[in-house]
């Protein structure tokens, strides 16, 4: 790089130097001569680059010394070295002067410059100043030592290239994405450079807290091939916080590329994302038929709050917790379609809460849609909580009303809702009756039971004549619709009463009867109501048996108050052939009780046959007769007494 006139000049001078000095003294003359060259002479538009800058000392001795050839370095040397890299469109330096120190002959290590290249800066050659600093001794005298010192100041230009490259611009970007919302945005970019793009990876990222792009915070799309003057348009996920505030929020869009097998980067281009007014939804009321234990349908209302109309609509509800599941599982999805701002929907859910208590449950729910611009959006966060009904609550009770030993009865109860649900179709099931009690159905309708709301039951029942009298329970259960789609539920167990009687609704007394072979008669029959309800269509049927007959077996009365008697009488005939005896004749008796049951019982009369008048005399027949009545009588309590 040197400059030969000044070498020339001070040759001269020291040539003149020598002449005054005398001929036979001899001296060393040169100096540096510095070379400046860049480590890798080429930079891409756009870019910013380290420029690595290394100088050589060739360096030039004019006039040696065979007696001392170290002085040729000492006037080869440049001294207190610095190296400038100066501005030249479209390159600018960002880096300070680098100091090298002494340089003798030889080169340095490569000293590094940032510099960055204008965006748009064309391919071509660059030649960039480097201004080179130093000092340096350029006369060494052999003689007495003497030696002229001499600094310098230069600057000369080292070509650089730059390279066609590809380089992007952002020309359109577009979203609407709300607070709080998902969404996407579609960023329209062009390839301005002078040189196509391969396999070029262009990645989204977001510094700021209330922009995440995709998931993990960043996303990637991918062009395998770019050329000068194509634009593309390339769509990234995005969500921004519910706190965002409307406005703008710059994300990042950093560029890789390859350049004949070499990776590269593009320049990072800001990214203006827009973050509208929040598209609100809100829930507005909810309604459930579902009870603790049942399945049914939950009623959520959503409101479309705005600002705008949405297309596309989905409403999805989910449930945390396990106790609660929506369409058999952890959530499920309507669809709504178009809803315009400020309209309601209300979508119904399938919902079980099998083993949930009667507690409120957070469950959630969210609307999936498309924006105007038919952008994907989610809207989450809306709270709709879930509190099942408590399950209807039964109480079971028998009316007392009591079966007889070896007949038919009416075990007669109440059935009440004490809960805040109602039962819809309601049975009682008799899950077990008392040992030697038949009823006469295991299931017996009840209807709808509301809230605080109680109906009667009605079971006929059968009673062996093997039981014993007393006081028995039966259990029982209620079933109803558990949530109108068909499903049943079961109510705990509860028990009723069921008093067991041998004791007769009604008491028999007779005065007996005392008939004649081949006679008629009359037995008379007072029957008593004991029981402590009113009887009526009494009837009471002598069962004959030969010697008797009847032609008229059974007397009726209308009605019966309890502890009233009404005296009846039936007809009896004595064959001929019948020899005098003493009988119990069975007397069926039945009765209806007010609500339309039927009573039967069985008691025993006594009916004697006594011999006719052309037998014993007078006093004796007499005597039989007091003797039939007190025969008749005897009998009649021991038939009693058996009964009893």
């Amino acid at each position: 790089m040197g400059d030969a006139r000044p070498r020339f000049a001070l040759a001269l001078g020291a040539v003149a130097l020598l002449c005054l000095s005398g001929a036979g003294t001899a001296a060393v003359l040169g100096s540096p001569d510095l070379d400046v060259r860049f480590v890798d002479g080429t930079v891409r538009p756009g870019e910013t680059a380290t420029l690595e800058v290394v100088v050589v000392n060739s360096g030039t001795v004019d006039s040696g010394s065979l007696a001392n050839p170290a002085l040729a370095d000492r006037v080869t040397t440049a001294r207190g070295l610095v190296v400038r890299l100066g501005d030249r469109a479209p390159i600018s330096v960002r880096s300070d002067a680098a100091t090298v120190g002494t340089l003798g002959v030889g080169r340095t290590e490569p000293l590094p410059f940032t510099a960055t290249v204008a965006e748009d800066a064309d391919p071509g050659t660059v030649d960039v100043p480097v201004t080179l600093s130093y000092e340096y001794t350029s006369y060494v005298s052999e003689g007495d030592g003497t030696q002229q010192e001499e600094s310098v100041r230069t600057t000369t230009r080292v070509p650089l290239t730059v390279a066609a490259a590809p380089r992007f611009e952002v020309r359109n970007v577009t979203t609407t994405v709300g607070a709080g919302e998902r969404g996407a945005v579609a960023v329209t970019l062009e390839n301005v450079g002078s040189a196509p793009a391969s396999d070029a990876a262009l990645t989204l990222s977001s510094d700021s807290g209330d922009l995440a792009v995709a998931e993990s915070g960043a996303a990637t799309r991918y062009v395998d091939d770019w050329r000068p003057d194509e634009t593309r348009t390339l769509r990234f996920p995005i969500a921004a916080s519910e706190g965002a505030e409307p406005g703008t929020i710059a994300a990042t869009l950093s560029t890789r590329y390859d350049d004949d097998g070499v990776r590269r980067n593009a320049s990072p281009l800001s990214v203006p994302v827009a973050v509208g007014p929040r598209q609100q939804f809100s829930v507005v009321a909810t309604e459930t038929d579902v009870t603790v234990g049942s399945r049914g349908t939950y009623a959520v209302t959503v409101r479309n709050d705005g600002p705008a109309a949405v297309g596309d609509a989905h409403v999805a509800l989910s449930s945390p917790d396990g106790a609660v599941t929506v369409g058999g599982g952890e959530s499920s999805s309507r669809y709504v379609g178009q809803w315009p701002a400020g309209a309601e929907r209300t979508i119904r859910f399938d919902v079980a809460a099998v083993d949930a208590a009667a507690q409120k449950y957070a469950m959630s729910a969210a609307v999936e849609y498309e924006d105007a611009a038919g952008d994907a959006r989610t809207a989450t966060g809306l709270s709709a909580p879930f509190r099942p009904a408590a399950a209807p609550a039964f109480a079971v009770e028998s009316t007392g009303e009591r079966l007889r030993v070896g007949a038919e009865g009416t075990v007669a109860g109440t059935v009440a809702n004490r809960g805040q649900t109602a039962a819809r179709d309601a049975v009682l099931v008799v899950e077990s009756a008392p040992e030697g009690v038949t009823p006469a159905a295991s299931r017996v309708p009840l209807g709808d039971l509301g809230p605080n709301e109680s109906t009667e039951f009605r079971l006929p029942a059968t009673v062996a004549s093997s039981v014993r009298a007393g006081t028995r329970t039966a259990s029982v259960r209620v079933e109803y619709d558990a949530g109108g789609d068909g499903e049943r539920a079961v109510s705990d167990a509860r028990t009723v009463v069921v008093n067991v009687t041998d004791e007769p609704f009604v008491r028999l007394s007779s005065p007996g009867a005392a008939l004649e072979p081949d006679s008629d008669g009359r037995v008379r029959i007072a029957v008593e109501n004991v029981w402590d309800r009113p009887l009526r269509d009494v009837e009471a049927t002598v069962a004959a048996r030969p010697p008797f007959e009847s032609a008229s077996p059974s007397a009726f009365a209308d009605a019966l108050a309890p502890d009233e008697t009404a005296n009846l009488s039936v007809q009896l005939s004595v064959s001929e052939d019948a020899v005098p005896s003493r009988q119990s004749l069975p007397v069926n008796v039945t009765a209806e009780t007010t609500d339309g049951r039927t009573l039967t019982d069985r008691e025993r009369v006594a009916v004697a046959v006594v011999e006719s008048d052309a037998g014993p005399t007078g006093g004796d027949t007499a005597v039989l007769a007091v003797g039939a009545v007190i025969v008749a009588v005897a009998l009649a309590i021991g038939w009693r007494w058996l009964n009893q």
